[in-house]
């Protein structure tokens, strides 16, 4: 996606009317010597502290006062006199105020210029505030004509969402059938079953149209509307009805002529069915005819809606398109790539304010285009997209607390230490500092680069103190962990915070000190995934099951052994993985018995099956260089071929691209062979930089 330009300028007066409309401020025009943009930039203060945040009502008191004011102007015309009313009698009713509205004049339209459609539409959301506020639900329920606003009219879309659910709109005397249907749709007052039976009883009177038809018959414009209204806004879908639905959209295709709506509809209903093929084949028609509608009316027909079907029919170009061309059309803050890693100092949130319906659709593009992203493939991309997502509101806390930790993770992962260490601090734990053994892990993995090991030592050991408490020692009931109730996924977090705390102590004192701290590990796994047996392992996933993680636990004290030269006990733990009843093979403990037996050819069988593992790749460069003398052609081959796999590990992983290690022998085989030296140098730097922000555990075991 390329990046957007957010640098819109205002060419027309009228153009103010298309940005309020979708909800967005028009933040480059000249508001000063205008009252339509005195009196609209007054309106965005109202909508900021009513609709887009939580209700403010010292703010709103302001904005009364102000409001007071431009009413007493000379200089107001009767749209903005409009304006300001609506204004004030909304405070006045949010503030509890006894004051009396201000009667709003009931023609409106017939008494202001309404030839610019989007002014119409503009005119029509302040209508709809006018009736909400002062619960004028009869203008609605009198109304034959009453048209569904788009989705791009997002203010009038939340306007009219809100009477429906919260003034009784007596859907008997309804006299709009279309508004009722609508009505019906956001109210859930309709099952499958009915809403076929609405569409099927006007495809009756459907047949094939000619010229004339399409934009006069009666029928051809009410299936028109409703089919909108269905692709817009309705995904209850059943499964028993799934034959029913084909049927009928098969019959509107059938006597409809390059309808959008009826294309949007089949392809969002075979998306959530799950055919794909005819899921694209409506797909394909559906942005066929809206880019044809474009090319008659010289522009698109409801972004949002088109933007919407995308979202349903996971196409990342046309979606990347269509979220482009709306933050384009409406001036909306994007963040770019420059910006990304810096958002918190800059403290770049929730910059893009608009209504519910109009956020959760943009936020639904950006999470799917977020999750077509291979973070090693292209990180540029991978917070690209994710610093967007913060700039809407994300209702769900537990998916803003994943989105987070994943920017903390994988700044984890490119060394950007700080960075991700103060995002933890005041996007995560801050918020959460209790049930967050993810959150505290990493940062406590984080601390670990510093020369002072203190404070990482420090978060270790009050997470693992806990666990450590005799029941019979009197203890405030919140410091008590239910291990009976845990989760696999915090079992396995625990003993890697008893991986850290080991490295720890082996690094600060002496690997004889950590040693003695093993059996104390062993003792956790007993007591986490076998005395404590209430959890859900995933068989079809190695890493979800105890024998995974004892063999992790092998490993651990396997990898101390070697480093204090007890061969004879490193090899008995690698025995004791070797004796775990599995159906998997543990590449890690592969390049165990590499290092422990200085085997290359354990390397090289790792290797084989996965060509970018770090560890395999480093004690494989390790071995070979250890007869860096060598002179033979054969040696040079074998420095050569390992070289190739790591540089092309290096591009092809972000684990192996930010590993300081696997840089270093890089260099050193790089140098061996005599490759130029600016060569040397720049992986030399590189290789560095990675060192000085290396951690004694590897951000990546967090992930399971």
């Amino acid at each position: 996606m390329a990046a957007v330009n957010s640098s819109f300028t205002i060419q027309e007066e009228d153009d103010i009317f298309k940005f309020k409309n979708f909800g967005s401020y028009v933040s480059n025009y000249d508001i000063s010597n205008s009252s339509l943009g005195k009196t609209t930039f007054l309106l965005h203060r109202f909508h900021s502290n009513t609709i887009y945040n939580e209700i403010n009502l010292e703010n709103l008191k302001v904005i009364h006062q102000e409001c007071q004011k431009l009413l007493s102007s000379n200089e107001n015309g009767e749209l903005d006199r409009y304006i300001l009313s609506n204004i004030y009698n909304g405070i006045n009713v949010l503030t509890s105020s006894n004051e009396q509205p201000i009667k709003q004049n009931p023609n409106i339209k017939q008494v202001i210029d309404c030839t610019n459609v989007a002014k119409l539409e503009f005119v029509d959301s302040l209508i709809l505030e006018n009736i909400y506020y002062g619960k004028l639900t009869d203008q609605l329920i009198d109304n034959y004509d009453f048209k569904i606003p788009s989705l791009d009219n997002s203010i009038s879309t939340y306007y009219l969402i809100k009477i429906i659910k919260e003034h009784d709109l007596n859907q008997k005397n309804i006299k709009s059938d279309l508004l009722k249907f609508f009505t019906d749709i956001i109210n859930n007052n309709i099952t499958d079953d009915e809403l076929l039976l609405v569409l099927q009883n006007i495809v009756e009177h459907l047949k094939f149209p000619n010229a004339d038809d399409i934009n006069k018959n009666e029928y051809q414009l009410k299936i028109a509307n409703h089919l909108k209204i269905v692709m817009d806004h309705y995904t209850n879908f059943q499964k028993e009805n799934f034959a029913k639905w084909e049927k009928i959209i098969v019959e509107i295709v059938s006597k409809t002529f390059q309808s959008s709506n009826a294309a949007g509809l089949a392809s969002k209903f075979f998306s959530i069915k799950g055919d794909t093929l005819q899921a694209e084949l409506y797909f394909k028609n559906f942005i066929v005819f809206v880019e044809k509608n474009k090319e008659l009316n010289n522009v698109y027909d409801d972004l949002l809606s088109i933007l919407n079907v995308c979202n349903f029919n996971k196409n990342k170009k046309q979606v990347s398109h269509f979220i482009e061309l709306i933050y384009n059309s409406y001036d909306l803050t994007v963040i770019n790539r420059k910006e990304t890693m810096n958002i918190l100092e800059n403290n770049k949130f929730e910059l893009v304010k608009l209504p519910d319906v109009t956020n959760k659709i943009l936020l639904s593009s950006w999470m799917f285009l977020h999750s077509t992203i291979d973070v090693n493939v292209n990180i540029e991309d991978y917070y690209y997209y994710l610093t967007n997502i913060f700039q809407l509101k994300v209702k769900d806390e537990t998916a803003l607390l994943n989105y987070e930790h994943q920017y903390a993770y994988n700044l984890a992962l490119i060394k950007q230490n700080e960075k991700s260490s103060q995002w933890l601090k005041q996007r995560i734990l801050k918020k959460q500092p209790t049930d967050n053994l993810p959150g505290w892990l990493l940062l406590a993995i984080l601390e670990s680069s510093k020369e002072d090991k203190l404070n990482s030592l420090t978060i270790v050991n009050s997470i693992l103190t806990p666990l450590n408490i005799d029941e019979d020692e009197e203890i405030d009931e919140e410091d008590i962990i239910d291990t009976e109730n845990l989760t696999f996924e915090n079992r396995y977090l625990y003993i890697i915070f008893k991986f850290l705390q080991i490295d720890i102590i082996a690094e600060i004192h002496d690997v004889s000190d950590s040693i003695e701290l093993l059996p104390s590990l062993f003792q956790l796994y007993e007591k986490l995934f076998i005395e404590s047996n209430n959890y859900i392992e995933n068989k079809a996933k190695p890493r979800y099951t105890k024998e995974y993680v004892l063999q992790l636990v092998w490993l651990q004290a396997a990898k101390l052994y070697q480093k204090n030269n007890q061969k004879e006990e490193a090899l008995k733990c690698l025995k004791e993985i070797a004796d775990v009843d599995v159906d998997f093979k543990n590449l890690n403990a592969i390049s165990m018995k590499g290092f422990v037996s200085s085997d290359i050819s354990q390397f090289e069988n790792v290797l084989g099956y996965d060509a970018t593992n770090l560890i395999a790749l480093i004690g494989y460069a390790e071995l070979i260089l250890k007869d860096e003398k060598n002179s033979s052609l054969e040696y040079k081959n074998k420095l050569s071929a390992i070289g190739l796999k790591i540089s092309t590990a290096i591009n092809t992983s972000i684990q192996c691209r930010y590993s300081g290690q696997l840089q270093l022998l890089l260099f050193k085989i790089y140098k061996v062979l005599g490759h130029g030296k600016d060569l040397q140098q720049d992986i030399l730097l590189s290789a560095i930089e990675c060192l000085e922000n290396e951690t004694i555990l590897d951000p990546w075991i967090i992930k399971l």
